[in-house]
């Protein structure tokens, strides 16, 4: 539960202070650096005169640093395969407007799965079954309570959000953004539901799901 403990406090403040400076591009380095640093704590504490196990370490990061960078591609090619096939810079920026107000709910909410894994993970190390089973429902619900009536107010003012929030000019890009919603609201409970497995110790299993 160390590592799954850093890694996931790591991943909070790396992505929230990395968004913050470099926006879309800081949340990708904030996922990809976060494994990285949550295995360099567990090799100094290695090298302590604690005992542990640096091999279940590896392969427990392994899966984890694969996940995170398949995540955040799945996050980031569709604005380059859009880009690709319109080679059209005007309606490419357009998509660009909606598809980062879209990833809004995600940036917000991403943080539970954060502190649901060391949590859940700590349930599943002193085997309270049905603790576990009552955490990861709460969660649940209170995910599906706040994303649900987000996605569907930014879907409904979708183009008057656009014009708030960048101009009448970007009013074309308010139906991609009542659609992209969606995608990302999927997203996020599907990131969240990969936290849990990885706290249940799966992380080769959210591996492949990520992967396929």
């Amino acid at each position: 539960s160390f590592l799954m403990i850093v890694y996931s406090l790591t991943k909070m403040f790396l992505v929230i202070g990395l968004v913050y400076v470099w926006h879309l591009k800081g949340a990708i380095l904030g996922f990809a650096l976060s494994p990285l640093v949550a295995l360099v704590f567990a090799l100094d504490f290695k090298k302590s005169n604690q005992s542990y196990d640096s091999k279940k370490l590896i392969r427990f990061a392994v899966p984890i640093i694969v996940f995170t960078v398949s995540l955040t591609l799945i996050g980031t090619l569709d604005l380059l395969m859009v880009k690709s096939l319109l080679k059209d810079n005007t309606l490419t920026g357009f998509y660009s407007a909606a598809e980062r107000i879209s990833k809004i709910p995600y940036f917000l909410l991403i943080a539970l799965g954060a502190v649901l894994l060391p949590s859940v993970s700590k349930t599943i190390s002193n085997n309270l079954e049905q603790e576990t089973k009552d955490l990861i429902n709460r969660s649940l619900k209170t995910l599906l309570i706040i994303l649900v009536p987000i996605t569907l107010l930014i879907s409904f003012s979708a183009t008057n959000l656009i014009s708030l929030l960048y101009s009448d000019k970007y009013i074309s890009a308010g139906i991609p953004l009542s659609i992209l919603i969606f995608g990302a609201g999927f997203l996020t409970v599907f990131s969240i539901l990969c936290s849990i497995l990885n706290a249940s110790n799966r992380p080769n299993l959210t591996m492949k799901i990520t992967i396929l």
